[in-house]
């Protein structure tokens, strides 16, 4: 199944030259949260230093803590938080070096060159977890896996391919480092249903795309709508399915939509005053705009 989701994935915009990756490049998860607990067991030792990007995805230092590993933060800069302090992280000499991108949950891009700097200097491993890259408009770095032994890729099936059910992700790396993470795999922890489900999902990719495209265009009305918003301070740039927003008055904000049986992501303790939106259909769109208005 490796081959085939490499060759089917890589006919999809921005992900050329993943086909050219062989099976043994390729180890199906249990979602790409369990390749992040893996890579730390397996390629991390005792006192070994993991790095983050705050504001990013939480469960990279969470894991790294319960194994006991320190955990270093390099707070993304700029004013889309979407550049890496470089020298910060490599002074750290980390192990591991999470990056989420697109980030979750701002939804920014990081800088390639930054990114492709990081992984040439390292001396430690680089992941970058594209989770959300199926809805971005710049490629994904899976392709360069052959020429860098140190950099690994997770992708998941829970986002554009609409898999969260079948608990699928994919941990992309040269052998060497998939065999290790094989090794310390729970034994069939990958279950035959969600096996038949990933086989059913990657032979329609044409759904697929038609889902991601009617999801960016709906991302892209209410990013201009919330703008204008009077209760929205900024909208953040996304290349996710979600969009980060900054509101006034942000407790009143999460009470009304609250009340109004509207679950966003309160993301305030990551990027001060933020909720996370997802975004879903129109009609979905606009029911939370009108509680928007309804703030007081």
């Amino acid at each position: 199944m490796a081959r085939t989701y490499l060759t089917t994935v890589g006919r999809l915009p921005g992900h050329e030259g993943l086909g050219e990756l062989g099976a043994e490049y390729a180890l199906f998860t249990s979602g790409a949260v369990d390749a992040v607990m893996l890579l730390l067991a397996a390629l991390a030792s005792p006192g070994e230093a993991v790095c983050v990007t705050p504001p990013t995805f939480e469960l990279y230092a969470h894991f790294a803590r319960v194994l006991r590993l320190p955990v270093v933060e390099a707070p993304l800069l700029g004013d889309d938080l979407a550049r890496l302090d470089v020298e910060r992280i490599l002074a750290a000499e980390p192990r591991v070096t999470f990056l989420c991108d697109p980030n979750n949950p701002v939804g920014t891009r990081l800088d390639p060159e930054q990114v492709l700097e990081l992984v040439t200097r390292s001396r430690g491993l680089v992941v970058i977890d594209e989770a959300y890259v199926e809805f971005s408009a710049g490629p994904s770095y899976a392709p360069l896996i052959a020429r860098h032994d140190n950099l690994i890729v997770l992708r998941t099936l829970s986002k554009a391919w609409g898999l969260a059910g079948a608990r699928c992700g994919v941990a992309l790396a040269q052998p060497g480092l998939v065999d290790a993470l094989r090794r310390v795999q729970v034994p069939f922890g990958f279950t035959n249903a969600s096996q038949w489900a990933v086989r059913d999902r990657l032979t329609d990719s044409a759904r697929v795309l038609d889902s991601v495209r009617r999801i960016l265009s709906e991302r892209d009305r209410m990013a201009r709508a919330l703008a204008r918003h009077p209760a929205v301070e900024r909208v953040f740039p996304s290349e996710a399915n979600f969009l980060l927003v900054r509101t006034h008055r942000h407790e009143r904000v999460m009470e009304q939509l609250r009340g109004a049986g509207i679950m966003v992501a309160d993301t305030a303790r990551l990027v001060s005053g933020t909720c996370r939106v997802s975004i879903a259909d129109e009609r979905a769109g606009d029911t939370l705009l009108d509680a928007l208005s309804r703030v007081r």
